[in-house]
């Protein structure tokens, strides 16, 4: 399971290093970037404007040209520590416009959850709107729920189904919640039983 939205976002000064030596083609600028040790070091560099500016460009590129979700997921997550300018806020809005324009699925909120301002709602409200607005379909927000290690939520849009068939979502939902875990089977038992007496 990939950590939460939240754990993802406290990035060590090695990952950021690592991502700007990984990105910057400039090799004046990447021997600057090279030569810092400490985190307040790199937060100096990226106070100046030429330095930031060539950083954000090198980022763009890069996040330009992944392969998948996964790579875009990463990117996004290194940019969300390193660039907080409104140039960048309102490409993150550009790009959830354009995921929001198909079916959202787990994969897509994987990339998502960096676009979206979580200081500003509360995860519940969130999961509602994917729900209400961007028509995420039942399965999919428990999913999206149990990655947010929000168990009781995810356990709420489970009781909505008929039936559960994903293994790996009733695994999760029990390694966090027998609780949960043994109530939802009860409640699926139950519904297959009445099922099964009204087809007779």
């Amino acid at each position: 399971m990939k950590k939460t939205y939240q754990k993802q976002e406290m990035i060590t000064f090695v990952q950021k290093k690592n991502y700007v030596l990984e990105i910057m083609k400039d090799s004046s600028v990447l021997e600057l970037f090279a030569s810092c040790l400490h985190e307040k070091e790199l937060s100096h560099l990226l106070h100046n404007k030429r330095l930031y500016q060539q950083l954000f460009i090198a980022a763009l590129r890069h996040l330009y040209q992944a392969q998948n979700y996964q790579d875009m997921e990463n990117d996004l997550m290194m940019m969300n520590s390193l660039f907080s300018h409104q140039d960048y806020l309102l490409l993150k809005e550009d790009i959830f416009k354009k995921i929001a324009k198909k079916t959202i699925t787990l994969q897509e909120y994987c990339v998502i959850r960096y676009l979206i301002p979580f200081e500003n709602m509360s995860f519940s409200q969130v999961i509602s709107i994917l729900e209400h607005q961007y028509h995420v379909d039942t399965l999919d927000c428990a999913k999206i729920c149990l990655l947010e290690d929000e168990y009781h939520l995810a356990y709420q849009y489970l009781l909505q189904l008929d039936d559960c068939q994903d293994e790996v979502v009733l695994d999760l939902l029990c390694s966090y919640s027998m609780k949960d875990y043994l109530s939802l089977m009860r409640h699926y038992n139950r519904k297959k039983s009445y099922q099964l007496v009204m087809s007779h």
